[in-house]
């Protein structure tokens, strides 16, 4: 099985105001789902979603609104990504 980490940020609120949650991934789709960090905005829950949905979600795009949200994801909850393809999800 795979992990992925998954936050949703902006850009208001300070780090540890961004909810985090770990995805187990199994074959193409989450298994389940661990809240690490509550957060300031609620995380969809992602269990059943493909990689394809979980990289269609990473693709939101709330530029000129505020505040501008950005959804990112993660391989090691250190170094964060937006806008992801599928393929970008499942290397090894």
């Amino acid at each position: 099985m795979k992990e992925l980490y998954v936050r949703l940020s902006d850009n208001v609120l300070e780090l540890e105001d961004w909810p985090v949650a770990k995805l187990t991934i199994q074959g193409n789709s989450v298994k389940k789902m661990e809240v690490v960090c509550k957060g300031a905005y609620d995380l969809p829950n992602m269990v059943g979603w493909t990689l394809a949905d979980v990289a269609e979600w990473s693709r939101y795009d709330s530029t000129g609104y505020h505040p501008e949200e950005y959804h990112d994801v993660s391989s090691d909850a250190c170094t964060w990504s937006t806008f992801c393809n599928k393929d970008d999800l499942v290397q090894e």
